[in-house]
């Protein structure tokens, strides 16, 4: 086995990290490259944590026979965290469990068909061996660790030389993929917690604080009917599920229509539309969808027991300001204007106005293929602003 190889190798994976590629490519580029070493592999596996809100693990899995690395997904499990069924019952659990680095099946001698499945196919299928690694467990945590696992059907397994170039090479493998690992964990949280496009502005360096951008925007603020009473009678993990079950209703609605989700405040919702030629039309239908699913979500939970609540909304039109507000230490990527806090006001008068959804004369200027649906509610004095306004609902609604 080459020196100069293996340092090729390396160099080809360390490449792929700084590039940016995805764990699949730099398997199989290992997977190939350890064979072309004269390492007999059959299969490889390589997994590590997941910073994500739904899935607690992914891996990736290389076989010789098939053109294409897998993507294994592990999805989150909050009823049995540790997903004893898959994770406890897998071959790379002892070692995991354990202090030591390496563990080795060597399946020619029955080890470890009694107790895995997964095992008893392999070795079904040929294979002689199946090693596991792991490297990188700390004491931060085993969100910092990687596993992996490496099958063979050489007669008699791996030997000592093919081993050590596995064990001499991997870390060059493990850090190309915690790169790209990284990164797609920065762009899915960015997204999750502050929206796809902030997350995207963010990433592409726009962080500097006290830089805004205007732009013209339908604004969406919503909030839950009653919600601080039932909070204050609720028990807690009540409460954040009733929150989540409404949330999804609504969140989903508006992104499916070109919206995004800036950000939540308690019961609240704040979101905008970018102003172009059907903006309004999007995001007066994403309102009426996502009332009609909250009316649905309501029905449900009242058939089953459950508290409800009930969705109001108001979507105004107007210029805002984008961008980094906050302090030196810790800053809010959101908008900003005399808008914003227009449309928070239009949303306090839902309760006022018994109405579910109340839009502005600003909106109802712009939507104009829905005028015949808006119908007057007169014109009222908002807290802090100037002039009375002219307010609008959905005919359907209220």
């Amino acid at each position: 086995m080459s020196s100069a190889a293996e340092a090729q190798l390396a160099f080809d994976l360390a490449s792929a990290g700084v590039r940016g590629d995805g764990g699949e490519g730099c398997l199989r580029r290992y997977a190939e490259g350890l064979i072309g070493l004269g390492v007999p592999l059959t299969r490889g596996y390589v997994a590590l944590q997941s910073l994500h809100p739904l899935l607690r693990a992914r891996a990736f899995l290389w076989r010789r026979e098939v053109p294409d690395t897998e993507l294994v997904a592990y999805r989150r499990n909050r009823a049995a965290p540790d997903d004893p069924d898959t994770w406890r019952s897998s071959p790379l659990y002892p070692l995991y469990a354990s202090d030591a680095s390496l563990l080795r099946y060597r399946l020619e001698q029955g080890e470890g068909l009694d107790r895995f499945d997964l095992l008893r196919g392999l070795a079904a299928a040929g294979v002689t061996e199946y090693l596991v690694l792991k490297s990188g467990f700390n004491d931060r945590g085993a969100g910092e660790g990687i596993m992996s696992a490496w099958a063979t059907d050489q007669k008699g397994g791996f030997d000592d030389a093919q081993l050590a170039c596995l064990r001499r090479t991997l870390p060059a493998l493990e850090l190309a993929i915690k790169a790209g690992a990284l990164s797609w964990s920065a762009e899915t949280l960015l997204t999750t917690y502050l929206g796809r496009d902030v997350a995207l502005r963010v990433l592409d360096g726009d962080v500097e604080r006290g830089v805004a951008q205007p732009f013209d925007a339908v604004i969406w603020a919503s909030d839950l009917s009653g919600f601080t009473r039932l909070a204050d009678a609720a028990p807690r993990d009540e409460v954040i599920g009733l929150l989540n079950a409404y949330a999804e209703a609504t969140v989903d609605t508006i992104e499916a229509l070109g919206g995004q989700v800036l950000k939540f405040m308690g019961d609240g919702i704040l979101a905008t539309f970018a102003m172009d030629g059907d903006a309004p039309a999007r995001a007066l239908r994403a309102a009426e969808t996502a009332l009609d699913q909250t009316r649905k979500l309501t029905r449900t939970r009242l058939a089953a027991g459950q508290r409800t609540t009930q969705l109001r909304l108001a979507l105004h039109r107007g210029e805002v300001f984008y961008g980094n507000v906050g302090s030196t230490q810790r800053l809010d990527f959101t908008v900003i204007g005399p808008a914003v806090n227009e449309t928070a006001r239009l949303s306090d008068m839902c309760r006022a106005l018994e109405q579910d959804l109340i839009v502005s004369a600003a909106f109802h200027d712009v939507a104009a293929g829905d005028h015949h649906r808006l119908v007057g509610l007169g014109r009222y004095a908002l807290k802090g602003v100037a002039k009375a306004q002219a307010l609008f609902t959905l005919e359907r609604v209220g």
